[in-house]
């Protein structure tokens, strides 16, 4: 039984290692497709990995699982971008983000605000960056995307990715509107803005 197991997870593997070499070839150099069903099936795909993290399917974002190996080791994995840090002053705590595949993208184990709050006297505008923001906090919560412990700290569980670093900053602070261009910062104390000036 065990062996016939083995040789069966052994064939899985086998078929795994084939269609991984042949996903990472070129259609180059595989069948002749016309140019334009080529540029169709790449426009698809592209379309179909944007749609996926909208969906909440996250396999096939750009960063690997290295990056807690990374964290606790003080080091920067090469992605597209440095990690950029934020600190939550509400509690203490440091959130970390960085772009991946074209999304500023707050990173799992970042400590953000436990709750968004509202100040009073706000022009219309900033009321509905609070509701966006409010909106988005309860969701991630009730999936189970922000752990809240006895202290009022909260975590986040899994990468949630933001349309801009302002939006990323205004959501860990928990606040309506955040400057995140001068907010988040490298280990080197360069800002967004500073860092994007230079790419």
């Amino acid at each position: 039984m065990l062996a016939t197991l083995r040789l069966s997870l052994s064939r899985e593997l086998r078929r795994l290692d084939v269609f991984l070499w042949k996903t990472a070839m070129s259609l180059q150099g595989g069948a002749d497709l016309p140019e334009a069903d080529a540029s169709d099936m790449n426009h698809f795909i592209k379309e179909f990995l944007t749609i996926l993290p909208v969906l909440g399917v996250e396999v096939f974002r750009g960063r690997s699982s290295k990056w807690d190996d990374a964290l606790k080791a003080g080091e920067e994995l090469q992605y597209d971008s440095p990690i950029f840090q934020v600190s939550v002053k509400k509690h203490g705590g440091t959130a970390y983000g960085q772009i991946i595949d074209g999304e500023f993208t707050v990173l799992k184990g970042s400590a953000i605000a436990a709750e968004v709050t509202r100040k009073d006297n706000v022009v219309e505008s900033t009321r509905r960056q609070f509701e966006l923001r409010k909106q988005l906090h309860e969701r991630l919560n009730n999936e189970g995307a922000i752990v809240i412990d006895d202290k009022g700290i909260a975590t986040l569980t899994r990468d949630v990715p933001f349309s801009s670093p302002s939006a990323a900053a205004a959501f860990v602070q928990g606040r309506a509107t955040a400057n995140g261009r001068r907010e988040w910062r490298t280990k080197d104390n360069d800002t967004y803005a500073d860092w994007e000036g230079r790419k």
